[in-house]
């Protein structure tokens, strides 16, 4: 066995060698044999070209989506957090248009009642063509108020949405909590 951890020894980069107490390694190949793993699969990712996902989502990976939850039509990122399309506004048909009016809307957020209640969260919107970005609405979010509407939420906000009439195209939504992306979703607006 001592003598297959020296041939691997011997086949690995100085750089590497010098990383690694050879005394470990000569007690315990297995240690050798999971490093070489990781060498291996870095480089596969290298050459591959595969990369970390980020946290933040992109425009093109996530349009649109919409979610029903007990009869009602939400939009946003399903068990995390969406936007209640009132029969009034017919958001789901209509979409958001750009017309300036500011429309009032119920959000709700998934996940630690004890993370989310008392936070204060941030909807930032950015522009797929010109990487326009604004703040939405900043609001504190509160339990769960509409319990027989959304009885799954553990909590909700409510905030403006409006668009000026430059703003049509495709906007990234996302939603900030403690400084750190919560969701992430794409929504068009309309002429």
């Amino acid at each position: 066995m001592k003598n297959i951890t020296i041939s691997y020894m011997d086949s690995m980069p100085n750089t590497i060698k010098r990383m690694i107490n050879i005394n470990i390694l000569k007690k315990h190949p297995k240690v050798l044999i999971v490093l070489l793993l990781v060498v291996i699969l870095g480089v596969i990712v290298k050459i591959t070209g595969v990369t970390q996902t980020e946290e933040k989502l992109t425009i093109e990976n996530n349009l649109s989506p919409w979610f029903t939850i007990n009869g009602n039509e939400l939009l946003g990122e399903e068990r995390t957090f969406g936007i209640l399309d009132h029969p009034s506004l017919e958001l789901k048909e209509e979409g958001f248009r750009a017309d300036g009016e500011s429309n009032v809307f119920e959000f709700y957020f998934w996940g630690s009642e004890g993370e989310l209640i008392g936070e204060k969260y941030r909807l930032v919107a950015t522009k797929e063509s010109s990487n326009e970005e604004k703040t939405m609405y900043e609001q504190m979010i509160t339990s769960n108020y509409s319990y027989e509407e959304i009885p799954s939420a553990q909590a909700q906000s409510g905030g403006r949405i409006a668009f000026d009439q430059s703003d049509a195209g495709i906007w990234l939504m996302e939603v900030y909590i403690d400084g750190r992306v919560f969701s992430s979703f794409s929504i068009e607006v309309k002429d």
